[in-house]
């Protein structure tokens, strides 16, 4: 379906929705509300913010859904830091896509490499290795900061770390190109998500578009669109 196929969806289910006079939306409209839904889709069904309470890759269905968005890149790190002497900074900058992580996996070296375990700020003082504290980490740990991943390896892993590493192999969830009726591509161009999951959107669409005229019968296609997912 590409996306002149679904604003006549949009067209169609917001007929459906509505028993007053059809309000005239332009395909610009109709791309904001699309391009809305689409990531707040991506959002339900990343979280487990949905009907069934499923996140990503917990079920068939779930991981069905968003499998055309996950990503791997391989990105550089360094080992600058004036405070951790195991600390590994990977910037995100390069990777202009990013949305959401999924797993990583740290390289010190061509041979030997271990998958990472995602921790919050709260705890991560704890793995920094400095003159009053030496901790011992069995997996790499990493955190999110201002477009960087801070990885913490064992202090005794340090020394395995080869000069032309370390890498992280990260696995995500790409930020879709945003539909666009006026683009190059235009109505022909076919969105990056499963097709099974557009009908989906064009729901969702319809009632961000409802509620932005508001209608009262948005709880009623509200209910519908949550027992389709």
């Amino acid at each position: 379906m590409n996306i002149k196929d679904m604003h006549i969806a949009f067209d169609m289910e917001l007929d459906k929705a509505l028993s007053s006079v059809l309000p005239s939306f332009d395909p610009y409209q109709k791309d904001y509300f699309i391009n809305n839904a689409y990531l707040m889709k991506i959002n339900q069904k990343l979280t487990g913010n949905n009907t069934l309470q499923q996140s990503f890759e917990v079920s068939p269905k779930r991981t069905s859904d968003l499998q055309k968005l996950v990503k791997h890149v391989v990105i550089k790190g360094s080992n600058t830091s004036l405070y951790a002497k195991n600390e590994m900074s990977f910037s995100l900058t390069g990777v202009s896509d990013f949305m959401y992580p999924v797993s990583s996996v740290f390289k010190y070296n061509e041979n030997r490499y271990s998958p990472t375990i995602t921790t919050n700020h709260d705890i991560i003082n704890n793995f920094r290795w400095s003159d009053t504290n030496r901790p011992w980490i069995t997996s790499p740990v990493i955190t999110y900061e201002n477009d960087e991943i801070k990885c913490y390896i064992d202090p005794d892993d340090v020394s395995d770390v080869a000069e032309d590493y370390p890498e992280l192999v990260l696995t995500y969830i790409k930020r879709p190109v945003r539909l666009n009726f006026f683009s190059t591509s235009g109505p022909s161009y076919i969105p990056e998500i499963d097709e099974h999951v557009i009908p989906e959107i064009i729901s969702l669409a319809v009632d961000l578009a409802i509620e932005n005229i508001e209608s009262p019968r948005i709880q009623t296609h509200t209910q519908i669109t949550q027992n389709k997912e």
